[in-house]
Parts: C-alpha cells; sequence; structure tokens
C-alpha cells in the first residue's frame, strides 16, 4: 500500500478512528445497557446500527479505490459483535 499524498494519508488515518469509535461505542453500549431507559436503548441500539451502516459502505468505497482490504476485517468483526450484543441484551434481559 502506498499512499501518494497527504489528503491519502488523512483520509486512511481517519478511517482507522472510526474503526476505532466504533468498538468503543459498542462496548459503551453494551456496558451502560442496564442504566439508560427502554427508549434510550432502542435509540442508541438504532443510531449504532447506522452507524454501522454509513461505516461499512464507507470501508466497501475506501477499499476499492485504495486496495485497503485489510480494513474490511476489523469493521466485519464489530458488526458481528454489535450483532450478537443486540440479541443478547434484548433476548436476555
Amino acid at each position: 500500500m502506498i499512499l501518494h499524498n497527504r489528503a491519502d494519508k488523512r483520509l486512511h488515518k481517519f478511517v482507522l478512528y472510526l474503526i476505532l469509535a466504533n468498538f468503543i461505542l459498542i462496548g459503551t453500549y453494551h456496558m451502560s445497557y442496564d442504566n439508560i431507559s427502554q427508549f434510550g436503548q432502542m435509540t442508541a441500539g438504532s443510531l449504532l446500527v447506522a452507524y454501522n451502516l454509513m461505516l461499512v459502505k464507507l470501508i466497501s468505497q475506501h477499499t476499492h479505490h485504495s486496495n485497503d482490504t485489510y480494513l474490511i476485517y476489523p469493521v466485519v468483526i464489530a458488526v458481528f459483535s454489535l450483532c450478537v450484543s443486540m440479541l443478547y441484551l434484548f433476548f436476555v434481559f
């Protein structure tokens, strides 16, 4: 992978921070599930699903243009962990 200019480097770093923020948001949602109302739980879950859908779209476009296919794996892991977390929280609690 060769990044040619500063804009490519900044975009790549921004995408990596978005992936990291995704894991932090999922962890925070899972840990604070008991402390928020049912409306808040549904709202936060919906926003997390929307964020992950946008992140998947962004990553698929970014990897298509720059051949950074290794970025797909953490996003797939995050989406899978969000699905498991939401299923666990909705059906157990």
